[in-house]
């Protein structure tokens, strides 16, 4: 009795819609021999955990309303990352920190001798979240189309001590030009805001995993500096001057990303992206700059 049970399961299964069905598909049986309606599961959707651990070198340059420039010598940075892709979604950031670099600059004009020291340091923190576009285009897996938005954070710290020899300007107490003068200095410059951008990533070799990237993006950001000047020799007492605007900010980054191993992988972007904040100081209108190039290497492990 059981076997002939089993048999008659077994016709009615092959005889069903079942056995051409697909993942998603959605089974109507006329005869009601399976009952009124069964759905398949779905597929599974594809997701990956890749921590990120990062270092590389900055080529940075910042001027402010005395014109000081900072040396755009490469200065050494480290950071971490995370990225989280789900399906067609993705979400990645980084935070990175340089170390506190150097920078000596001495002017010998003849009847100004000049000289500063100073010490600077630069962090950038990033958020972004996307979504692949390309496949509302094609099925093609050798490129991806990606739009992505997100939030940026940048932080420049200064500290310097000017010393100008053969100061021309006069003591208004005692009438007596000032041998030189020091100035102690110390400065923030943060920019903050949303972006846009879009991505588009090709593999170049089909044999290969590697895949080669460009991503361009915009920012209307939030520029804020704020610097404290201290006059030790002239016994002068501190002062704090502060101010903020609207940044616009362009941000390129090629980037090559390639396999090690099918958990571990390695990816190189050069980016580049510039600040000019419109202010003043004193009723004097100037433009704070500031311009970052960057080489950055990750070594990346992926969670499944």
């Amino acid at each position: 009795m059981k076997v002939l049970k089993y048999f008659l399961a077994l016709t009615l299964f092959f005889g069903s819609p079942l056995v051409k069905a697909g993942h998603g598909d959605i089974i109507v049986d006329k005869d009601n021999s399976l009952g009124n309606e069964l759905i398949l599961p779905t597929k599974e959707l594809e997701w990956n955990i890749t921590p990120r651990l990062l270092t590389g070198v900055m080529y940075f340059k910042h001027i402010t309303f005395a014109k000081d420039e900072l040396s755009n010598k490469p200065v050494a940075f480290g950071g971490l990352g995370l990225n989280i892709n789900l399906d067609k979604w993705f979400l990645y950031g980084y935070g990175l920190d340089t170390a506190k670099t150097t920078d000596h600059i001495f002017d010998p004009k003849e009847d100004n001798l000049s000289e500063s020291n100073s010490v600077f340091q630069r962090r950038d923190y990033a958020l972004t979240v996307g979504r692949e576009i390309s496949d509302f285009f094609s099925d093609s897996k050798d490129w991806t189309l990606s739009l992505f938005t997100g939030y940026r954070y940048g932080e420049t710290k200064l500290q310097s001590t000017n010393i100008k020899f053969n100061d021309s300007s006069v003591n208004i107490a005692t009438g007596v030009p000032y041998p030189d003068t020091i100035t102690l200095t110390s400065g923030k410059y943060t920019v903050k805001g949303p972006l846009i951008g879009i991505g588009l990533k090709i593999k170049p070799f089909k044999k290969s995993n590697s895949q080669l990237g460009l991503n361009i993006g915009y920012g209307r950001l939030e520029g804020k500096y704020s610097q404290i000047n201290a006059y030790p020799m002239s016994k002068t007492s501190e002062r704090e001057v502060s101010d903020s605007g609207k940044v616009n900010t362009w941000i390129t980054a090629i980037s090559w990303e390639g396999e090690l191993t099918p958990k571990l992988s390695y990816s190189f972007v050069v980016d580049y992206y510039n600040y000019s904040m419109p202010t003043s100081r004193e009723n004097i209108p100037f433009t704070l700059k500031e311009s970052v190039g960057s080489f950055k290497a990750f070594l990346n492990y992926h969670f499944k």
